[in-house]
Parts: C-alpha cells; structure tokens; sequence
C-alpha cells in the first residue's frame, strides 16, 4: 500500500512539474552539446524560477524517450530521470548526459541490404547438346543428349532426351516440364516430370504431376536458420568487429549508447564468436558469444511446405503407375525448436509422419520422429532419430532409422523397398597431428541381408600446400566375402596452383595405384589435361580438353593390355536470344548475352575471369551464372575506342533459372571525338592552333592537325598566327579552312 501510495506521489509530481512549465519566461539560446560532444544544434531554451525547460521536440530528435508522464511542449530538465544537464553561460553552451537506459536500442545488421529483384528472361529458346563416340574392343558406340528449353517471363519450358547406341539405337525421353519460379515468395510450380520432397526421414521420389511450394534456394538473401543475437552497449561511438573461431568475418560501426545485432552472421555448426568494441583510444571490450547454428533449423515463424500430386514414375521410365498426392510443411517455433508434418496418399496406402528438431543448448541439435502407414499390406510403423553435435574441434553425427510390421512410403510403391534398419555414425576430430574421422554405415534389408560399411581416416596438410590421406575401410556384405582395404591419397599442388600431382592407392580385394597429373580447363577460353597410369599393371589414359566460347571439346585416350579405345566429345549449346543466334558452351542454370553497342572486339570478365571478346556487333554470351545470386560481370574500359564511352564497365546480374538475359554497360559514341583540321591548301593546321566552336574555345590543335572537340555547333572556326579562318566538314571527322582572313 505504501509502495503504490508513492508511485502515485511520483505521477502528480512529474505531472505537476511538467504543467508548471511557463508559457513565458527567461528565453535563453545555447548550443547543445550531447555525451560532451556538440550536436550542431542551436536551440531556445526558457529559464524560470531557476529550472531550466527544453523543448520536447528536441529531446525526442536527440533521442531521448520520454516517461508517459511528462507532457506538454516544454519539459523541466531535471525532471527527466537519468537525464543531467550542466550550463556554460560563458560559451553558451548546454551539456547533456543520457544515462544509458534511457538511450535509444540500435538495431545493427552486419548483413548487406536486401538485394534488388531479380531480372526476368528474355523471350529465347536453347538446345543444350552433348554427343561422345568410343571406340573400343573392335565395337563403336556413340552417345548422346539434348535439352531444348523455351522460356521467357513466362517460365521455362524443358525436355531431356538420351541416345545411346547399345541401347536400340533410339531416343529415350528423360523428363518434360514447365516450371515457373516466384522469387519475392519464394515458392515454385512446376507441372510435368519432377522430384517430391521431403524431410530427412522420407524419400524422394520422381512423379509426373503437379509441384507447388516453397525454394529458399529463389532468395539467397534470406537466412532460413536461426542464428544467435548479441546485446551490448558502447560508451562511444566505436568499431565493432566480429571473430568467429578465430577468423575476422565482418566489421562495422556502432554508435554510443545501448546497441543490438538480432541474427549474428556465423557459419553453420558449434563454436564461439567473439565481438570485439574498439574505441577511437584503441581501447576494446571483448564479449564472448558461444553458438551453435543447425541449418535443419527453421527461424522463428518460417514456414517451409510442399504439394505435389500425380502418377509415380519408375526411374527415368515411360511408365507411370499409382496415382498419389503428398503434402509436407515445416515451421520454426522460436528459434530452437522446427515442427514437420508429411501425409501421403495413394490407391493402396496411407501414410502420416510427425517430426521435430530441437536444438541441444549450444552444443547440436536432435531430430525425431514417427510415421504409420497403413493400406494393401502397407500396415506399419517407421521411427527415426538423428543428432549431431559439435564443439571445437569435435563433431558427431547421429542417424537412426527402423520400421515395424510392413510399413510403406511412395517411394516403396515406386519399386524401392524400405530398409528394414539402417544406421550412420560420423565421429570427427580436428588436432594439431590432422583430422581424424570414424564412420560406419549398417543396412539391414526385410530379407535380412546386411551390409555394414566401416572406416577410419586421417589427413593432414603437408609443405602448406600438398594433402596427404590414409584410409582404413572394411565392407561386409551378406553372401559376398569379407573386403579389407587400405587407401592412401597425395595431392600435390604445381607452379599456379591449378596444376596438380595426384596419388591415389588402394590394397585388397580393389587393389589399384593410380598416378595423375591434371590441370583443369579455365573458366574461359582454355585447355586442359589429365595423364594417369596404373602403377600395379601397363594401363595408361591420358585426355585433353578445350573450352572454347562455342563448345567444349574433349579427346581421351586409353592404352590397356587388354586392348587400345579412344573417345572423343563435344558440349555446348545453340541459343537464340534478343533477335540473334549464339554458339557456347554449357549454359548451366543460367546465362546473359553482354552488350558493348558500337564497340567490337572488348575484353569481358565474370567475376574477374576471361570469358572472351564482343563479337562484331558487340555481343556476347557469358554462360554459367548462378540464378538469383549476385554475378559481377565487367568490361575491359581501356579497350574501347577513343570516340566511344561506357556508363558502366561494371555490372551486376541476378537473373532467373533456366534461360538468359541481355545485360548492357551503356556504350556509345562520345559526343566528343578527334576530328582532323586542315588549312584551305590542304595541309595540317598548325600546332598550337586554337579551335572555336560558336565563339567558345574548344580546343587545342595537336600535332598533324589533330584537335579533340564535340562534333556539335553551328560555327566552327581555327585562330592561331596564321590569321583565323573558319572551318567546313568535308567528313565527320575533316574539316577544312574555307578562307584565311
């Protein structure tokens, strides 16, 4: 009673004090200064009865946040708790002092800004293409595929067909689809040939139907996980720098005051982040920041779900067989705990799974969960559990997965039973001598069969650049006997790094020693070889490639005991794109066709790499890009004629997946140009001449006449000690005295 009766006291007291504030008083004007700092601010301020008033639209633009009680246009200083003001009448100036609780909470994101929107197709259509002929063992067998894509922003349209000659000589249809992908919700349709997914206890499977639902893979900005937050609070405005076991990863500005960074930007797994406070003495407050970051994980209030319905399909078959429709989603509930939920159904089976993954403190996480079935002799239940842990230089991963009675999941209708058990354990440890890892994989089938895949491995870095790698497996395999092997790998690193020595051996039942020296193509035009033997017998392949911005050519060569084969092959593509056809190598997801206008022959880069030269009108295509993720493309400025200029010679490209864009840097002809000038004789106009256009000075003449001006104006006109004389265009770049006056 006595606690309320003062709070009350308290509220009429600061009400009070703030209607006491006078309509009119002792005006006063000082600058304001802020932490001891001046704020570039000059305002009135009124004195009365010796307590000082400011206004309340000061306060709040200095940030200042205001108990509820405190009204009215003018505020009592010392009526604002945690607030201190001292007054220098001599340099009429008013110091403030906010105590940190009342300064506002800043929100820090050592994230980039959300990048722009994708850009959309350009109507177009490809044909992807590769072929390869072997010879070998008195036979010749010629493979090949093709994948023509028709798209725009409309979506893209696809097929794949596969030709091999040992097959019946005919084309096999892989997959025909349409798809259409939505950034800024990140979700996708597809209708045709595609893959229902799943959470990690259920399998995939290959359908021709109808796909709709989330693909974070759309934003790569967005951060799907939850990632640990920091609070802390800077005296002055300081640096702030973030080290994530023991690596600086970003750096950034905090301004004075109590601050806060929601999602830490830290790589995946346990460890420790420090964050580190440096003032402008050099003085630093270290915090320290244990995480753990799962990427299973779903931030708080994100949802992940997939629809798909259809026909299973059997492999790459032509055949189609039950009708089925699935339904899977998950949401993150806080930032520690991720809910899943799939049902299916089809004509002979019914199937519902519940899962979770909570996060184990800031060690790992765990994953569990059930699913039944029931239908045509579907009748069961399949349980999974799975964990993964990590602290320093120690990780575990955990997997556990069972069924009872005769559980069934689509995949199963599909032709691809359900193991009866099967188990992974992954145990890693990372130390001065190396890094070490035990694994062992266990497969039980419903007939009983096993098969249990162990080993024990190490590596190490050697001379800072060479790896070296020893392997200890054993397989055992019902029915089949016992294999014990040893494998040890050397990668040694040549001249630039690109070129590389290799050693790969294995004893037992697999015995082989392989000896290689390879150098892969370059992202652009190039070439590239690998020349391997077999140690333990004669065999020797040796095989070189060449990236050309048209195709990529490849020729191997194999010489055994058993008999000499040779293969030869070729990959690329046919675009045709903005009104014009193209020749290139593989297009990958995504490409653009680069425009340089009235400049021919440029050099042009994708992420600093030699993709090749504009054609001869000023085009061309840079394949490979990665869809919906920063591409920095460039052209080479110092190239470019001495009459034409670029408004860019950096650009970034975000296209969409599966077709192209056109992207150009804004070249054109310069409005200025060197234009040659002549006397009436004919002769070189002489050095040091001066050229005005429209009686204003534009230029002085070089040697052989030469000046460099705008080819604008009506009135062009030469002065030097010859006299003056004014000028006639005999081209756009001659001009020629007409008289000398």
């Amino acid at each position: 009673m006595r606690a309320w009766i003062s709070w009350v006291i308290l509220e009429l007291g600061l009400c009070a004090t703030a209607a006491a504030a006078p309509e009119a008083g002792e005006r006063v004007v000082y600058e304001v200064l802020l932490q001891q700092r001046p704020t570039g601010r000059v305002d009135e301020f009124r004195r009365d009865d010796g307590v000082l008033y400011a206004p309340r639209r000061l306060l709040e633009e200095l940030g200042l946040e205001l108990p509820a009680p405190l009204q009215g246009d003018w505020i009592a200083l010392d009526a604002v708790p945690g607030l201190a003001a001292e007054v220098d009448d001599a340099h009429q100036a008013l110091s403030l002092s906010i105590a940190p609780a009342l300064r506002p909470l800043t929100l820090l994101s050592l994230r980039d800004e959300s990048p722009p929107a994708p850009q959309r197709l350009a109507p177009g259509i490809s044909l992807g293409y590769a072929a390869n002929r072997l010879h070998g063992d008195g036979q010749a067998d010629t493979f090949a595929r093709i994948a023509p894509r028709v798209f725009g922003p409309y979506g893209v349209f696809g097929a794949d067909l596969l030709y091999a000659s040992p097959d019946r000589r005919r084309w096999q249809r892989i997959e025909t689809w349409w798809q259409q992908d939505f950034p800024a919700q990140a979700t996708q349709l597809r209708i045709g040939d595609a893959i229902a997914p799943g959470p990690a206890w259920s399998r995939a499977v290959r359908y021709g139907g109808v796909h709709w639902g989330s693909d974070y893979s759309l934003r790569p900005d967005l951060i799907t996980y939850p990632l640990p937050d920091f609070r802390g609070e800077a005296a002055v405005p300081s640096a702030l720098d973030l080290v994530v076991n023991g690596l600086r990863t970003q750096h950034g500005e905090v301004p004075e005051g109590p601050f806060a960074i929601p999602r830490l930007p830290v790589i995946s797994g346990g460890g420790e982040a420090l964050v580190v406070i440096t003032d402008a003495l050099g003085r630093e407050q270290v915090s320290r920041v244990p995480f753990y970051v799962s990427t299973d994980l779903l931030r708080d209030g994100l949802t992940e779900y997939s629809l798909d319905a259809g026909k299973l399909r059997r492999g790459y078959a032509d055949r189609y067989g039950d009708a089925f429709a699935s339904w899977s989603r998950r949401r993150g509930y806080g930032n520690a705990l991720t809910g899943e939920l799939q049902l299916q159904a089809a004509e002979s089976l019914r199937r519902a799974g519940l899962g979770l993954i909570v996060r184990a403190g800031q060690i790992g996480a765990m994953r569990v969960a059930a699913a039944r079935s029931d239908g045509d002799g579907c009748d069961g239940s399949q349980f999974y559990l799975a964990s993964e842990w990590q602290r320093g230089r120690f990780a575990l991963h955990t997997a556990q997965q069972w069924k009872r009675g005769r559980h069934c999941d689509l995949a199963a209708l599909a032709g691809s039973a359900l193991p009866r058990r099967q188990s992974q354990f992954t145990l890693g440890l990372d130390t001065v001598l190396g890094q070490f890892s035990l694994s062992r994989i266990a497969r039980t089938a419903d007939d009983g069969a096993n098969l249990r895949l162990s080993s024990l491995s190490w590596s190490r870095r050697l001379l800072a650049r060479a790896w070296l790698s020893l392997s200890l497996q054993r397989l055992e395999e019902t029915g089949q006997p016992r294999d014990n092997a040893v494998q040890v790998g050397l990668l040694l690193p040549l001249g630039d790094g690109s070129t590389a020595l290799a050693f790969d051996g294995v004893s037992g039942a697999r015995d082989r020693r392989i000896l290689s020296l390879q150098k892969p193509p370059p992202a652009g035009p190039g070439w590239g070889y690998r020349v391997e033997t077999a140690l333990e017998r004669s065999d020797t392949r040796a095989d070189v490639s060449l990236r050309t911005s048209v195709a990529d050519l490849s020729l191997e060569l194999q010489q055994a005991a058993g008999g000499n084969a040779w293969r030869a092959g070729i990959e690329g593509a046919l675009v045709y794109l903005d009104g014009h056809g193209y020749a290139s190598r593989r297009l990958g997801d995504a490409f653009a066709v680069l425009d340089t206008g009235a400049a021919p022959g440029v050099s042009l880069y994708r992420e600093n790499q030699f993709m090749g030269r504009s054609d001869a009108g000023g085009r061309l295509l840079v394949p490979e890009l990665r869809p919906y993720e920063a591409n920095q493309v460039a052209l080479e400025p110092r190239e470019l004629p001495p009459d034409v200029e670029a408004e860019h010679d950096r650009l970034q490209l975000r296209p969409y997946r599966g077709g192209g864009i056109v992207a150009g840097f804004g070249v054109r002809e310069s409005a200025e140009r060197d234009v040659e000038l002549q006397l009436a004789d004919g002769s070189a106009a002489p050095l040091g001449s001066r050229l005005y256009v429209d009686d204003a000075p534009r230029g002085t003449v070089g040697y052989g006449g030469l000046a460099h001006a705008a080819s604008t104006g009506n009135r062009w006109e030469l002065r030097g000690a010859f006299g003056r004389c004014r000028l006639a265009p005999l081209t756009p770049r001659r001009w020629r005295c007409e008289a000398v006056r």
